[in-house]
């Protein structure tokens, strides 16, 4: 509020609506909803990530909004890095299922352990990922857990490129999101995935994933079941996803398309 008191240009950029995070008391979710309609109304652009978040700020606010979503680089898939990392956890090449991403309620994680635990599986799954204010809730994971299960906390650089690289299949069983940034990481490798069927994820998945119902730990079972028996049975192909992302989740369009915005704001 106060660069327009003071008569400064402004650009917010929305990356989800935050008061819907479980994480939060009511007292946060109060500020955070006033903070909603406050970035709705006073800035010169207005800028989301998601056509959801499009379609919810023009429904609710009745405002302009520009559309453009996050955005990755593709990754060489050749190299070899971060074998080390992988011997050192006991992972093999395809001989585990990853889930990337913070360890907070509304990304799921409890419910593709639960979903995990009913399977009859050599594979191994893989939790890579951290506490954002949530301890309870990633002590309450650990304790669920068994041998074959591995958390490696948050992981960064080749580590994490040779968990993306070298996984059988990624899992993302969010319950909300705004444009979720792993998921275009792992289709950036060109990655099987398996995504809860929300709206932000059939937004950047289209026909090159497979979906299970939203919080349904007994049709993620089912799905994952399905897809370690026949990995045929997946949507689409490797460079079909990789093509996805260069199209449309470009980090360079991103960045122009943002710079475009901050020129046409200073220039008005």
């Amino acid at each position: 509020i106060l660069p327009k008191f003071l008569r400064k240009k402004i650009v917010i950029t929305v990356h989800g609506l935050a008061w819907q995070s479980d994480k939060w008391n009511q007292l946060a979710k109060i500020y955070l909803k006033w903070g909603e309609r406050v970035s709705a109304r006073i800035p010169d652009s207005l800028v989301v990530v998601s056509q959801s978040l499009k379609t919810y700020f023009q429904d609710k606010y009745h405002c302009k909004t520009i559309y453009i979503p996050n955005g990755v680089n593709l990754p060489f898939l050749n190299g070899n890095q971060g074998v080390e990392f992988l011997r050192s956890r006991g992972l093999k090449e395809k001989e585990y299922i990853l889930f990337v991403g913070r360890l907070v309620p509304e990304k799921g994680v409890h419910l593709l352990l639960e979903a995990f635990r009913n399977l009859k599986t050599e594979k191994k799954l893989v939790i890579a990922g951290g506490s954002s204010y949530s301890d309870d809730y990633v002590r309450e994971l650990q304790n669920r857990t068994d041998p074959s299960v591995v958390f490696c906390g948050y992981v960064y650089g080749e580590e994490l490129d040779s968990l993306y690289r070298d996984a059988y299949l990624c899992v993302f069983p969010s319950l909300l999101e705004g444009m979720p940034l792993t998921l275009l990481e792992a289709l950036s490798y060109g990655q099987a995935v398996l995504a809860s069927d929300i709206p932000e994820h059939r937004e950047v998945l289209k026909d090159q994933g497979a979906y299970f119902h939203s919080q349904s730990a007994a049709d993620l079972s089912e799905k994952l079941k399905l897809l370690l028996s026949d990995k045929n049975s997946f949507p689409g192909n490797p460079s079909t996803r990789r093509d996805l992302v260069a199209q449309n989740f470009s980090w360079d369009k991103a960045v122009d398309a943002l710079e475009t915005i901050y020129r046409e704001v200073l220039k008005n």
